[in-house]
């Protein structure tokens, strides 16, 4: 079984990139979003994640199995706003800014372009991340 590597080749030397170095070549690479250096410090980044001692790693139990894939399926290009361009979610990247809540985000951006696509565009709202974050006792 061949393995397909689908990610952009990065090219020699990038992957050590940092700070505006970073951000400049990310920019010149793509154009579906702008990246941006951030205007907080690591510090404040770190305190705002999850301690590490609640993360652990997927035991094989929890691992879906390995599939072949037929290279003959996969389409030269793909692009979900064309596949699906009455459902705007599917092209909107939401500002997270510093929001810690990264995960209620993509989940509520995701259920919104599912929601679109299952109901032939005739739902095409968003779906809110804050009533995700409801439950949390804090935001």
């Amino acid at each position: 079984m061949k393995r397909i590597n689908l990610r952009n080749k990065v090219e020699p030397g990038a992957e050590s990139l940092t700070g505006p170095a970073l951000v400049d070549y990310v920019n010149k690479k793509q154009n579906l979003w702008k990246a941006e250096v951030p205007s907080f410090s690591v510090e404040t980044l770190q305190k705002k994640l999850m301690d590490v001692k609640y993360a652990a790693p997927p035991s094989d139990e929890h691992r879906a199995p390995e599939m072949p894939i037929n290279e003959a399926t996969i389409p030269d290009s793909f692009d979900a706003r064309t596949q699906w361009p009455k459902c705007p979610s599917i092209g909107y990247i939401r500002d997270q800014s510093d929001c810690g809540s990264c995960w209620s985000f993509g989940a509520a951006e995701a259920m919104s372009d599912r929601t679109c696509i299952q109901s032939n565009a005739a739902f095409t709202g968003e779906l809110s991340s804050n009533d995700i974050l409801s439950c949390c006792g804090r935001t």
